[in-house]
């Protein structure tokens, strides 16, 4: 079967957008960079009084963000969907996009049997919304170039949210930002997992697309590791420095990658001559293991922080209600569950346990037939569809991060901030791999009807 890329459509296709296909991301980059920068909560009242938090901007204007961002972003992609109803590959998108429609859907329809109905709404109609742009992207989305587009606006917003998150730290200290003290994207949790997604699309972009933006690279990565090893969250970056160490190891020549072997051991053997007795490496491994232990005890650490307490929590939680679950963001059939010394609508901490105490079993089976349909569509399309090379191991590397991050925290099951954002995109970028992978075979099909029919089973 002959390779193609996805067929370019014409502008009397797209009905009433009447952008050239070059410019028909942009109503998405713009989202990407909306949606970023309206993550910021009000602390709540315990953080105010326990820790003296405040609020960076009046309660008002971080509600009237947050619903006018929101709102916005809705609104623009519901008009840029029905826009491009007529493009060619819309179905095909729609089809592979399904299973993670019906469990976005799912999550709507659990509004109705939460305990915290207007949380639930809130939460689910925005992951919808994320869901919304995705299939956008999966529809107009054409070849690597694209995704490089996304990856570079991507990588941009978050770091200029990292810059503002660095200058709250230092010039208002009582925001809390980048402690576990603040609240959304202030969090030092929500911070570290920002980071390191765009330390991994900065590399990427570098590594695998050669764009110029991106030989700026040092600068970017620099300023958000140390926001990382500021913010003191181990698991992010661990997780990153794994998945870089992943993307080196594709995307390196083997020749580059042998001389860089090469100077690593005559620089590891030029130190040992001048340091024989690893001063130097002694002293390095207290920083790290202070850094790693954070004034922990071994009981502590080996609850994962305290983590296997909630998880225990959360699973009695989820006995109580197995098939449906709570409500979408709901972790108790009373909205409220005790961890920590603390009453609260806690996460699980864990992506799977957090699915399965909201929306059930059937929330878990949608989510893993959505994430499966988007697996089958990229392999299909990897012998079929041209120019996907740099998305896919874009794809793969992401995937990795995610199933590391998921591991301790809810990840993309958890609130609007710039990780669900960039799960989001990538799930657009997914989707449009697979659509065009459904397309090609069809448009093959049609050109060739006796391979399709040679291939049925001869009826009587």
């Amino acid at each position: 079967m002959k390779s193609a890329t996805a067929r370019l459509p014409s502008t009397s296709e797209l009905q009433w957008i009447n952008f050239s296909p070059d410019r028909l991301l942009v109503p998405a980059i713009l989202c990407f960079w909306v949606l970023c920068f309206i993550g910021f909560s009000e602390p709540d009242d315990w953080r105010v009084s326990r820790f003296g938090v405040t609020p960076i901007l009046p309660p008002v204007v971080l509600k009237a963000m947050k619903l006018f961002g929101r709102g916005g972003a809705f609104g623009v992609m519901a008009f840029c969907l029905l826009g491009v109803w007529k493009h060619p590959k819309r179905h095909h998108v729609i089809v592979v996009m399904a299973p993670m429609l019906m469990f976005g859907a799912y999550g709507v329809v659990s509004t109705s049997w939460s305990a915290l109905k207007s949380t639930s709404l809130q939460q689910s109609a925005t992951f919808f919304m994320v869901l919304m742009l995705a299939t956008y992207i999966g529809i107009v989305w054409r070849s690597d170039r694209d995704t490089e587009r996304i990856v570079k606006n991507l990588a941009l917003a978050i770091f200029a949210l990292s810059i503002v998150m660095i200058a709250l730290r230092f010039g208002m200290p009582r925001s809390g930002a980048l402690t576990k003290d603040s609240a959304g994207v202030l969090h030092s949790t929500a911070a570290c997992a920002s980071g390191g997604l765009c330390i991994l699309l900065t590399l990427a972009a570098r590594l695998l697309w050669k764009s110029p933006w991106s030989s700026w690279w040092f600068p970017i990565v620099s300023i958000e590791l140390g926001m990382m090893l500021l913010a003191g969250n181990r698991l992010s970056v661990l997780v990153t420095a794994l998945t870089v160490f992943a993307l080196f190891v594709i995307a390196l020549h083997r020749g580059f990658a042998a001389l860089c072997l090469l100077v690593g051991a005559v620089t590891l053997s030029g130190y040992l001559v001048c340091d024989p007795k690893l001063t130097l490496v002694e002293a390095m491994g207290k920083d790290v293991g202070a850094f790693a232990k954070q004034d922990q005890t071994k009981s502590q650490l080996g609850s994962f922080s305290g983590r296997s307490e909630m998880w225990e929590q959360i699973w009695r939680s989820y006995s109580k209600s197995p098939l449906i679950g709570h409500g979408y963001f709901v972790t108790s059939e009373t909205g409220r569950i005790y961890v920590w010394h603390e009453w609260g609508n806690w996460t699980a901490h864990n992506a799977v346990l957090q699915t399965l105490v909201t929306l059930g079993a059937i929330g878990l089976l949608l989510l893993a037939l959505g994430l499966g349909s988007l697996t089958i569509g990229v392999i299909s399309a990897l012998r079929r569809v041209k120019g996907i090379e740099n998305s896919t191991m874009l794809l793969i590397l992401i995937s990795m991060w995610y199933l590391g991050w998921s591991f301790l925290n809810e990840s993309f099951t958890g609130p609007l901030q710039p990780e669900v954002i960039v799960f989001g995109a990538m799930v657009g970028v997914a989707a449009g791999i697979g659509g065009a992978a459904r397309s090609e075979t069809l448009r093959a099909n049609r050109s060739n009807p006796h391979a399709s029919l040679r291939s049925r089973v001869l009826q009587p």
